[in-house]
């Protein structure tokens, strides 16, 4: 409801000057019914689950009220899709950043989260999976269920901490240990197959090889992106001392005077700081319309004049 109440900054796009708060209700109603948002809070606050449980209340449903009662369960992941609003969030807050060094550092954090939910949502999944009754066991004739119940599942093996100590199971650890213990597995399998515990059944192996191709792909992305990430933190300045030293380098070979070095060093050191050199930003402002650009200009040099003490209120 609050979607339908909620103003928005115009673009190019939506027939209003670029920038302008709209506030007109019937205009964000029509934005909001035609964004992707819409469709998405559409499906995730539908009551999937109380017509689900209805149906199991009429008595023609009796017959499969175990399968709708795991259906209405499953039903209820939808609202794991919540979390796609997370990411439109996300991108609008780097794009209000103020500096590359925000930027990276934010770019960082959302590696970090990322990170964070896949280890927790695969500690879930891996102590599920290590049941030893079957998450689909409604759907399973009885003879399935019994034989998926006789093997060996990786909560229900017996474990030592070594001669003379008693055993233990899994299964019978305190919830929040076992969910401690899922999450540091999830994410020691990113890098390689933790001992403490391996798979004990085929289903068990095939979801870890699966599991371990996903998780190993995630760490490569994780590495390189805290790579470049602290790359680009003394890019800029790196790439100006390069240039600098190869400035030199020329200089030194023509026979230039070490006062006139000094110089030509100096007023780089000056364009360097006013970003007037090694400045990401000249590319796309000189792309701009020639009303815009001026606009910067106007706005770059209002700045320095409001600093003047004439002006000062």
């Amino acid at each position: 409801l609050m979607s339908f109440h909620t103003g928005y900054y115009a673009n190019s796009q939506d027939g209003e000057r670029p920038g302008r708060l709209v506030t007109h209700t019937a205009k964000i109603a029509r934005r909001y019914i035609n964004s992707r948002t819409f469709l998405l809070d559409l499906v995730t606050t539908f009551p999937w689950s109380q017509i689900l449980l209805g149906l199991a209340g009429i008595s023609f449903f009796e017959p499969w009220k175990t399968q709708v009662v795991l259906i209405i369960g499953l039903v209820r992941l939808v609202r794991l899709l919540r979390l796609a609003k997370l990411f439109d969030a996300w991108e609008r807050v780097e794009e209000s950043l103020g500096s590359v060094e925000q930027l990276h550092v934010a770019a960082l954090l959302r590696m970090l989260i990322t990170t964070f939910f896949f280890c927790h949502f695969n500690a879930c999944i891996w102590w599920i999976v290590g049941q030893r009754k079957h998450l689909l066991a409604a759907f399973m004739s009885n003879e399935a269920n019994e034989q998926y119940e006789a093997l060996p599942h990786w909560t229900t093996v017996e474990r030592s901490q070594g001669p003379g100590s008693p055993a233990w199971q899994w299964a019978e650890e305190p919830v929040f240990t076992a969910y401690a213990f899922c999450f540091y597995w999830s994410l020691g399998v990113m890098r390689t197959m933790p001992q403490e515990v391996l798979p004990a059944n085929i289903h068990e192996r095939v979801y870890v090889m699966v599991l371990m191709f996903v998780a190993l792909s995630l760490f490569a992305v994780s590495i390189a992106q805290v790579t470049q990430t602290f790359t680009k933190f003394t890019e800029r300045q790196r790439t100006f001392k390069e240039e600098l030293l190869a400035l030199r380098l020329y200089m030194n070979t023509i026979g230039a005077p070490d006062a006139l070095q000094e110089d030509v060093v100096s007023y780089s050191k000056h364009l360097f700081h006013r970003r007037l050199v090694n400045a990401k930003e000249s590319g796309l402002m000189s792309r701009l319309p020639a009303s815009l650009s001026l606009d910067l200009h106007s706005a770059r040099v209002e700045s320095y004049i409001h600093r003047l003490s004439t002006f000062e209120d």
